[in-house]
């Protein structure tokens, strides 16, 4: 009896002192995972103020706004995702994204580079880097916008703001403006 007691004291002290201090457990959890998620938002902005200072130093870039240099398509297509972000800034983001996708295809195909399908992105990326129609230091910036999508589009734990949403829309159509300029070598 003696042992079963010596087995079950920790076990059973564990669900007492559960039961007994249940809230302020439960309350403490929610704050850590209030926490969290600030901290996925102050990443996200951090994220996007470093990849703003990266594209800033490109010499196509240097002493003008992202927005200028961007064709009349491009210029109709931030004004679409300018609505949507009011509305949703995470679906703005996802559909600036799929207008780098199409970019990067597009840009591979007008070169003749063969590409593995429709959503091999960054190896198609990588061939117009090895090709040198396209700067290696973009590879870094797609891969950073790449990554910011991929939490805006898959970590829900957060809040975008239609700001952040905006500044994301301008970089990733930046880099869709760099791609429909290669042309045929």
């Amino acid at each position: 009896m003696l042992e079963i007691l010596e087995a079950i004291k920790w076990p059973l002290t564990v669900v007492v002192v559960s039961l007994i201090f249940r809230r302020p457990i439960s309350n403490m959890i929610a704050k850590l995972a209030k926490l969290r998620y600030k901290d996925l938002e102050l990443w996200f902005k951090k994220e996007l103020d470093e990849l703003e200072l990266k594209v800033q130093e490109t010499p196509s870039q240097q002493k003008s706004s992202l927005s200028e240099k961007y064709s009349p398509e491009l210029k109709a297509e931030l004004e679409n995702l300018r609505t949507i972000a009011s509305i949703s800034p995470r679906a703005a983001i996802v559909e600036a994204w799929r207008k780098v996708e199409m970019e990067t295809q597009s840009a591979a195909k007008r070169l003749d580079i063969p590409v593995l399908g429709k959503i091999a992105g960054t190896q198609t990326f990588e061939k117009l880097v090895s090709y040198k129609v396209i700067d290696p230091d973009m590879l870094s910036i797609y891969s950073n916008i790449r990554k910011l999508r991929n939490k805006a589009a898959h970590a829900t734990d957060f809040d975008l703001n239609y700001e952040e949403g905006i500044r994301y829309v301008e970089l990733a159509l930046w880099l869709a403006e760099r791609l429909r300029q290669i042309k045929t070598v």
